[in-house]
């Protein structure tokens, strides 16, 4: 079993946290040296290219998509089939790992499951998908762009070397499922590991949200009207559509 953990050299604290709750694996986790805003600096000033989006990457969202992209190197680099990839401040114990492994070892080969962390998001009760067993789901395409963070998920060697050439002529944020796993059919999620609903000490979370804004007026002057329309129509469509193809709201089924 290979399980990256995503941790800034700094956050020294959290790493001791982690310690605490998976008291059985902290000593096999293999922590991965995060880039920082100075990192991404130095790799726009080198000239790399970013995805254009509506809202611009930050410095942090950078930094993560390239820290996420270095780890799905090192998969390819060694031949791993596949990887568990956390980030620091995730919240869990040594029993959701053996449930991950379980879950996945599951599913179909060169599948990605995304193990959680979507609390406190909007979009989350958007995210519909077809239960194959108690709690894991099989997403389809169409909701993709309703899934988000990185900070906890499974990926296959096939996956990541997809990721690769993605992120290769341009850097997208490396939470982008609907974008990086666009040609990806074997999608699952599973409500096990959490995020951490208090943000402020989110380096990417507080970077975010400035650039987002918090109001509906904000997000209409930066979409522009007829965007903000098409987002919020489709958004009831795929509900719709949801429900007629029996899909279930995920959110709901964790009650």
């Amino acid at each position: 079993m290979n399980v990256f953990v995503v941790s800034l050299i700094k956050d020294f604290d959290r790493r001791e946290l982690l310690n605490k709750s998976f008291l059985k694996y902290y000593n096999d986790f293999f922590i991965f040296n995060a880039l920082n805003r100075e990192d991404a600096k130095i790799y726009i000033d080198n000239g790399n290219k970013l995805k254009k989006n509506k809202i611009e990457m930050t410095l942090s969202e950078i930094a993560c998509a390239l820290s996420h992209l270095g780890i799905m190197k090192d998969i390819v680099l060694n031949n791993i089939k596949f990887a568990i990839i956390l980030e620091d401040d995730v919240i869990g114990g040594d029993e959701d790992i053996d449930e991950i492994l379980k879950i996945y070892l599951s599913l179909p080969e060169n599948s990605i499951l995304i193990a959680g962390g979507q609390e406190g998001l909007r979009s989350y009760k958007n995210l519909y998908g077809l239960s194959v067993k108690d709690k894991v789901y099989r997403i389809p395409q169409l909701y993709y762009r309703y899934l988000s963070r990185t900070c906890c998920y499974v990926v296959s060697n096939q996956i990541a070397r997809k990721i690769i050439q993605l992120q290769s002529d341009s850097l997208e944020r490396a939470d982008q499922w609907d974008k990086l796993l666009k040609e990806c059919e074997n999608v699952y999620f599973s409500p096990i590991l959490k995020h951490p609903l208090i943000l402020e000490n989110s380096h990417i979370e507080k970077e975010r949200k400035i650039k987002k804004g918090n109001n509906i007026l904000q997000v209409i002057i930066r979409e522009g009207i007829t965007y903000s329309l098409y987002y919020y129509l489709r958004k009831i469509i795929t509900s719709y559509w949801a429900r007629y193809k029996g899909y279930i709201r995920i959110k709901d089924n964790e009650k």
